[in-house]
């Protein structure tokens, strides 16, 4: 098995699977799962022996991490019906679990994802084309300003230049934190196929936060979802593909609205309020 588990919060709740996104890991959820584990036994996947070796770039696929959750959940907790909350790719992976074990799936939450290609859309064409054409050579000032042309939302461009640090001084080449530049290798080696036949498997509602500005989501797919009886959407104001880094009050309360009552949505929002984006 390529994936590994987590298992916390609260024994006697329902079960939520957590599913992060391609360049993301398990502490993707450490923040946000934090008030969730009072009502949830939250299972996080670490899906990072498959997404963070280079030799297995060709290897990664959604199908092949949907087969090992559902066997995994099949071995451990074959009594319980689980929910789901998907980061980006992670919801492409949901979106596969469902084709095969629509049986065993009470719902899910996904992040700015749809079970379209993505090739089309606004996030695809930043990460594959914007961000590689940024000149990491220029001294600071300048790198700021061509931030400011080639990534006019401002959200993005904060979180880019968050990425980028100069260890040798501000007049020096800067380098990316993270792996931020792999992405667009990593995205074009996917085989993120259509899945809409997945979708079509769905017995329980598939609940998508999609992001107002530079979304994953291509315009088509997201027209054909708003017509999908499978799918509750909710765009989120202010917002991009990163939407996990920035709201996760709003991915919380799409998770807590699966359980109701409404005083349980009620108390989590007045106490998690200053976390708001």
């Amino acid at each position: 098995m390529a994936v590994s588990f987590n298992i916390d919060g609260n024994p006697r709740g329902p079960l939520l699977v957590c599913v992060h996104g391609l360049m993301g890991g398990p502490e993707d959820f450490n923040e946000i799962c934090v008030p969730l584990k009072e009502h949830f036994q939250v299972a996080v996947v670490d899906m990072n022996a498959q997404t963070k070796d280079r030799n297995l770039l060709s290897k990664v696929d959604h199908d092949n991490s949907a087969r090992d959750i559902a066997d995994f959940l099949k071995k451990e907790f074959a009594q319980q019906k689980p929910y789901f909350l998907g980061i980006s790719f992670g919801g492409k992976v949901i979106y596969d679990y469902i084709e095969h074990s629509s049986d065993n799936f009470a719902g899910a939450v996904i992040t700015d994802a749809g079970p379209g290609v993505i090739q089309k859309s606004d996030f695809y064409n930043f990460i594959t084309v914007v961000l590689p054409s940024i000149n990491k050579s220029l001294p600071w000032p300048k790198l700021r300003d061509e931030l400011k042309e080639k990534v006019p939302i401002r959200n993005l461009r904060s979180l880019i230049a968050q990425k980028l640090h100069y260890p040798n001084g501000p007049d020096q080449p800067a380098q990316w934190r993270s792996g931020l530049l792999e992405l667009p290798e990593l995205l074009v080696g996917q085989r993120i196929r259509d899945q809409w036949a997945s979708v079509e498997k769905a017995t329980a509602p598939i609940k998508v936060l999609v992001a107002s500005e530079n979304s994953l989501i291509a315009s088509d797919d997201l027209a054909k979802m708003e017509s999908s009886a499978h799918f509750v959407l909710k765009k989120i104001p202010n917002s991009t593909h990163f939407l996990h880094v920035s709201h996760h009050d709003d991915i919380r309360r799409a998770c807590l609205e699966f359980l109701q009552p409404q005083s349980i949505l009620g108390h989590t929002s007045s106490k998690e309020k200053g976390h708001s984006a």
